[in-house]
Parts: C-alpha cells; structure tokens; sequence
C-alpha cells in the first residue's frame, strides 16, 4: 500500500493536510503525519480506516492495500464498512426510492445538484445531507423527507394533496349516525327483570 494511497490523493489534487482536512469532513480522523506514514508504509492502517478511506476514495480495500487493480469497491467491501462503521444510519430510504424509479446515483446526483459520490454517501449513511438536502431529495424522487430519513414508515407523495374534507365528512357522518342509534336505544321499552 506504499504507493496507493499517495496516488489515490494525488489524482484529487490533495495534499496531505488538505486530504486530512476532507476526511475530518466525513468523521474519519487522520492526520497529515498519519497520512505520510500510512503513504511511506511506516504505519499499518487498522482495518476501520482502511476500510473508511477506500470508501472515501471509492476503491475497494483489496486496491487500497495494493494486492488488486480492481478500482470498484466490492460488495464485501461495502457489508464490511457498513457494520464496522462509525454510527451508520443506513436505514434511510433514498436508494429504496431511486432504484424504484430507475435512477442511478449520477441521475439524481445532477437532479439536486450534488456529486454522485455525495448520493452515495447518502444512501449508505456516511454523511447525513443539510435540511435543504433532504428537501430537493424529496422533491426529485416525489417522497415524504421523513420517510427518505426513515423515519417513518409510510410513503407520501411529495406532492400529494390530502383531501381532509372527505374524510371529515364520514367522521361527521359516523357521529351522527351514532348519535341516532343512541336516540333510538332510549325510546326502545326496557325490559324488567
């Protein structure tokens, strides 16, 4: 992994102090001296950071330590992440609501205006997005935030209009039915024993 790590922060432009300083963004802390002796193999990376830098850099762990070529995170990879990680709230429903309408995370990434690497962090509870987020999220994929949030289990439309007046005419309806039937019930001879 000597080599690895330096390339992967290369290739975005970081240096070691500005990678430092966009991990911290995602909850992963490690500082620049870290870096450079995790990118020189002084240190070993302990398999929880391992596992959060490959996921920042959306590799998968085997690339990361330089035994594969593979750039694409595996599915071991992400099932590893997720149950070692660090307060994941995974339980949302954005990718539940993308996929069923046949979004990619890139479509829905150009929808809100954020990275598909944002999408993705989202969706696997990495990073929780802004209120205003959460709103454009609901709006493109025609949901309730409570519900992409997981929050509540039932789905609404976000553009759903509830229309409470039919409602509250049954219930007005069932009152005075009831009402009746107790009129009635009193009228009725009562029996004596």
């Amino acid at each position: 992994m000597i080599n690895r790590l330096k390339m992967l922060r290369k290739q975005k432009g970081l240096t070691q102090q500005q990678l430092s300083k966009r991990l911290k963004d995602y909850n992963i802390q490690l500082s620049p001296t870290a870096i450079s002796y995790y990118e020189r193999g002084v240190m070993n990376l302990k398999p929880r950071k391992l596992a959060q830098l490959a996921d920042y850099f959306a590799v998968s762990v085997s690339s990361l330590k330089g035994y594969s070529d593979r750039r694409a995170s595996s599915l071991l990879d992400r099932l590893y992440f997720l149950s070692k990680s660090w307060k994941s709230n995974s339980n949302n429903n954005i990718y539940v609501e993308r996929t069923r309408k046949g979004l990619s995370q890139n479509d829905l990434g150009r929808m809100i205006g954020v990275s598909r690497e944002y999408i993705s962090e989202y969706e696997l509870g990495i990073q929780n997005p802004k209120w205003e987020i959460w709103q454009a999220l609901a709006k493109a994929l025609n949901s309730e935030v409570t519900y992409l949030q997981g929050i509540n289990g039932r789905y609404y439309p976000y553009d759903a209009k509830v229309e409470k007046k039919e409602d509250e005419n049954k219930e007005d309806k069932n009152k005075e039915d009831i009402e009746d039937m107790k009129l009635k019930a009193n009228k009725l001879p009562k029996f004596q024993e």
